[in-house]
């Protein structure tokens, strides 16, 4: 009979490969936990290690475009510097010569202050303000009003081929316009009690309307 000590020392050998690699798997099974953090880490440091190169262009190209809008940046922070300084020169030089410029930024930004966005006045193109053709008066001074359209020659405050009134009403954001064969503005009690009795007045300030006209009566 031959020998059976190689076949047995094979077949010992597979048993105790296999149970090395049972008790392996026993032990990860054991520390699940750990070996999922080591797997994890493992697996991004192959991907770092892979992306290793993109990921230094891509912040090379992040770092350079960061320059360059900080730059950018810093140039419109001056230019608009630059820019205020100009106008404040402009305006100062405006003030010394015979021009109506001054005039009109000082309008202009007493309406801003007043929260007057959508209205500023602006210089006639090409000198047309030797050229006046028409002039629009808009004011809220009762006695500036009976002043500016006070003419000896007017009968029945009727309006005169040169002129027309109108009242500037307001109702949300849009302006109307309501147009007066003679003049709509007599005294502040009158001006009072015409918007009282207007079928289109606001709600939102009629009661202040009322209550200025019954003080008035009092």
């Amino acid at each position: 009979m031959e020998p059976l000590g190689n076949v047995l020392l094979a077949v010992t050998e597979l048993i105790d490969s296999a149970n090395s690699r049972i008790a392996d798997h026993s032990r990860m099974v054991a520390n699940l936990a750990a070996e999922r953090r080591s797997l994890t880490a493992q697996v991004w440091r192959f991907v770092l290690e892979e992306l290793k190169t993109d990921l230094a262009a891509f912040k090379t190209a992040k770092d350079g475009l960061n320059k360059a809008m900080s730059s950018i940046n810093d140039q419109i922070a001056k230019a608009i510097q630059e820019k205020d300084q100009r106008t404040a020169e402009i305006r100062s030089l405006e003030k010394q010569t015979t021009s109506i410029q001054p005039t009109i930024n000082g309008i202009n930004t007493l309406l801003s202050s007043f929260g007057f966005y959508a209205f500023l006045l602006a210089e006639a193109a090409n000198g047309a303000s030797g050229h006046i053709k028409q002039v629009f008066v808009l004011t809220h001074n009762v006695y500036l009003n009976r002043e500016i359209t006070f003419n000896p020659t007017r009968s029945n405050d009727q309006t005169m081929n040169e002129e027309t009134f109108w009242v500037v009403r307001k109702a949300g954001t849009v302006s109307k316009l309501d147009g007066h064969s003679t003049n709509p503005i007599k005294t502040s009690y009158d001006l009072l009690w015409s918007e009282v009795r207007n079928p289109d007045r606001s709600s939102l300030t009629i009661q202040n309307t009322l209550g200025r006209s019954l003080y008035i009566d009092q």
